[in-house]
């Protein structure tokens, strides 16, 4: 039987991976589990009152939906689906395959939730009861629990700047204007990058934004992996940094060749979720830079001989 220590564990932080919402999750669970007071007051912020049974699992997988961060399942009639957010923003047409998902059950009440730290612009989703929380609302129903773990938890969430509703402050504010310029000129770089991609694949190359998980570049399905180039900061990271990365499937024949190989050509790597391995390499964004400037030759130089060590795998 797998604990809930256990569950955390697999949640570790890398170089180049975070994975504080599956952790969050993790903890949120099992607070609605063993603090009754907590798990009553969350119950009637969904208008779900006098629950008896609760049961609550995280990473809940189907083949056809997905996998939802929380499904929890109360009185044995009322499902639940919880998608958990940090920093990073909904994923496409995400909430939309679980509201699917619970529509196909035959629960007497079904609930699709989307926690996140950031008010997002939702859609109406139609015969399940949607509820858009945030943390904070979840530290305010921790306030006054006799429970340790739940005294810890919103103890977490202070420290992790997630108690309260987030304000503008006025460096926030003096980048947004300069956020504009500053993003076109990312993209006059990407394309350079897609000029030199596009001479190696005939492979259709789209754009990749996501300013909340400050990624911005070029993604390429590949026969044998998706590639994907630009500008990224990670977690653990101060700055931002110019990646190339790929992605492959660990069930493929070459997987144990192709992670040799990666590995002498100095690429990191990590798996993701999905039971897929991420190989990247990455420099800092100010090791570019020359009297103040973006060396943009240098840095397509860079791109290019990750592209080259590559080659052999991906480009035949």
């Amino acid at each position: 039987m797998e604990t809930f220590f256990g569950r955390l564990y697999k949640y570790k932080e890398s170089e180049f991976k975070n994975a504080k919402e599956n952790y969050l999750t993790e903890i949120l669970s099992q607070c609605l589990i063993v603090d009754l007071q907590f798990r009553e007051k969350f119950l009637a912020l969904l208008e779900i009152k006098n629950a008896k049974e609760l049961v609550c699992k995280t990473q809940y997988a189907d083949k056809d939906y997905g996998r939802p961060d929380l499904y929890i399942l109360v009185d044995e009639k009322i499902e639940i689906i919880i998608e958990c957010k940090v920093d990073n923003t909904q994923s496409l047409k995400q909430l939309e395959k679980y509201s699917e998902l619970l529509k196909k059950r035959n629960s007497e009440e079904r609930h699709l939730v989307f926690l996140t730290k950031y008010y997002e612009l939702t859609e109406d989703f139609k015969d399940v009861a949607f509820s858009h929380i945030r943390w904070f609302q979840v530290y305010k129903l921790l306030i006054g629990s006799t429970n340790q773990l739940s005294i810890e938890f919103s103890k977490y969430l202070i420290e992790e700047k997630m108690s309260t509703v987030v304000p503008f402050n006025k460096t926030e504010l003096n980048a947004i204007k300069s956020f504009s310029e500053t993003l076109g000129k990312m993209n006059d770089f990407l394309g350079r990058v897609k000029d030199v991609l596009k001479s190696r694949t005939n492979s259709p190359i789209r754009q990749d934004i996501s300013i909340q998980e400050r990624i911005i570049g070029l993604i390429c399905n590949l026969k044998t992996g998706r590639l994907w180039i630009g500008f990224y900061q990670f977690d653990n990271h101060d700055e931002i940094q110019v990646c190339v990365s790929i992605e492959a499937n660990k069930a493929d024949s070459h997987f144990k060749e192709l992670h040799q190989y990666l590995d002498s050509k100095n690429f990191n790597n990590y798996e993701n979720e999905e039971g897929l391995r991420t190989w990247l390499n990455a420099h800092n964004l100010s090791d570019f830079f020359k009297n103040e400037t973006f060396n943009v030759e240098e840095a397509v130089s860079f791109i290019e001989e990750r592209l080259d060590a590559l080659g052999p795998w991906f480009f035949k």
